[in-house]
Order: C-alpha cells, then sequence, then structure tokens
C-alpha cells in the first residue's frame, strides 16, 4: 500500500454498501485487508519510531542483497549462452533462479515502499 489517498476512497466506496453486497465484494475485501495492514504498520511506527526505523534499514539491506543476487545471475546467465557450450538445463535453471529473485525483489519493494509511506503518512 503505496497510495492512501486511494486507499481512503476504496474504503469510503466499500463503507457505502451494505449487507450482501459488502460481504460479496472481493475488491472491498481486499481493500479492508490493506487498510488493517496500513494501519497496523502505522501503528507500528507510532508505538516505536526508532525500531521502525531499525527494520526499515534491515529491510531496505535485505533488497539491496537480493539485488545484488539478481545482478549475478544475469551475469552468469549472459556468460553461459556466450560460452557456445549451451547447456539447456543450465539455461533453464538460471533463468528459474532470475524469476525467483525478481519476485522477491517485487516484494521487498514492496514492503519498503509500504513502510516508507508509513513514515510519510505520519510525517516524521
Amino acid at each position: 500500500m503505496t497510495h492512501p489517498d486511494q486507499l481512503a476512497r476504496a474504503i469510503n466506496r466499500c463503507k457505502s454498501l451494505s449487507g450482501e453486497a459488502l460481504l460479496n465484494d472481493s475488491h472491498c475485501k481486499v481493500v479492508m485487508r490493506a487498510r488493517n495492514d496500513f494501519a497496523q504498520l502505522l501503528m507500528i511506527n507510532q508505538q516505536n519510531p526508532q525500531a521502525f526505523g531499525a527494520q526499515l534499514l534491515v529491510e531496505q539491506a535485505l533488497l539491496i542483497s537480493e539485488q545484488q543476487k539478481r545482478k549475478a545471475i544475469v551475469k552468469n546467465l549472459r556468460k553461459l549462452k556466450r560460452s557456445g557450450k549451451v547447456s539447456i538445463a543450465a539455461v533453464n535453471e538460471l533463468q528459474d533462479k532470475l524469476g525467483n529473485a525478481n519476485t522477491i525483489i517485487d516484494q521487498q519493494t514492496q514492503k519498503v515502499e509500504q513502510m516508507l509511506t508509513a513514515i510519510r503518512v505520519l510525517g516524521v
């Protein structure tokens, strides 16, 4: 969740629904989950900003580490393809690792962005 204004609008839309319509609206289920997750982030930040900041640094370091791993995988994949001795199994293995690295990086990026948004919302 990196756009609190959009979340607020979505929450208001969901609040306008009632009863069965609200229970059956899968979008509202996601919105309310995002609201709860973001509220928890805000609460943690408010209760102990120093610990929150320290955790943000840890998450950023993990992101950088994963980006470096991805860079090494890409380098190895290019080197393997240029070698002329291309093993399909080896290429497939590296491509799988690259896909996994990209997924981890996307998730970690989202986590860091959410934490930074929580800091901005509180004006810290």
